[in-house]
């Protein structure tokens, strides 16, 4: 056997993994983030924020692709909102909900190699077609979530 063929052989092996993980392709590849839920005036965490969360995955030649809703256990004081399995490039979207507090509504996409992740919130959604399973726009005054010892940090406002 040809020495330079099993080094040309690894070589490619090795590129073809790596480029499948840059794109996202590669099975198993996910994601996990958390929310640190506060009321908006006193930054105090707060307790019994219920979660629900959506991912998206819309490809221009290819069947959308939908997970969810899940609904999550409520927010225990002092403690964070953990979600784990989220699959890289997909779209996540969030409905962060507590009796005496107006919804808030997260958008969130996974990154990638090149790119840092953020948590936009906003007050108000828009629903897409029906084509779109539940997506949603987020409307109002949308702002990035600022993070806090790694959770994003979700404002509750009354």
């Amino acid at each position: 056997m040809n020495p330079g063929f099993s080094l040309r052989a690894k070589l490619l092996s090795l590129l073809g993994t790596l480029s499948l993980v840059l794109t996202g392709c590669f099975p198993g590849f996910v994601h996990t983030i958390c929310f640190r839920p506060v009321d908006a005036a006193t930054k105090e965490p707060l307790a019994g924020v219920c979660t629900t969360w959506s991912q998206h995955k819309n490809q221009m030649f290819a069947r959308i692709r939908h997970e969810g809703p899940n609904n999550l256990p409520p927010s225990r004081q002092n403690e964070m909102i953990k979600i784990g399995g989220m699959h890289t490039y997909w779209i996540n979207e969030f409905i962060f909900s507590c009796p005496g507090y107006s919804n808030v509504y997260g958008f969130y996409q996974t990154p990638d190699v090149f790119s840092r992740s953020t948590l936009e919130l906003g007050p108000q959604i828009e629903t897409l077609g029906d084509e779109f399973d539940g997506q949603f726009i987020i409307r109002g005054n949308v702002r990035t979530a600022s993070k806090s010892n790694g959770c994003f940090v979700v404002p509750m406002p009354k």
